[in-house]
């Protein structure tokens, strides 16, 4: 069984705690994954199905020309890093 839950910051109270707990009883291989994030930052964005397509072709078409970037995995954490504004 997989279960999502999603809760705002301000909805994360003791109630929450315990009705999540709930879903645990007799789980004991089960995991628990907790996911932090700037609900700002969201992506993909929020587009119609005909922006989503014209994006993906967009893509398509920079890759078929050549306009792709490569990284090695060092690159990609720093470049991951300035992204986010992290030191």
């Amino acid at each position: 069984m997989n279960t999502t839950i999603e809760l705002m910051a301000n909805e994360f109270n003791e109630e929450a705690f315990e009705r999540i707990k709930t879903f645990l009883v007799n789980k004991a291989n089960s995991k628990i994954f907790i996911s932090i994030r700037d609900k700002s930052k969201d992506f993909p964005p929020k587009e119609t199905r005909e922006e989503y397509f014209n994006r993906l072709d967009k893509s398509i078409k920079d890759v078929e020309e050549g306009k792709t970037i490569t990284f090695t995995w060092d690159e990609f954490e720093v470049f991951s890093k300035q992204l986010l504004n992290e030191p």
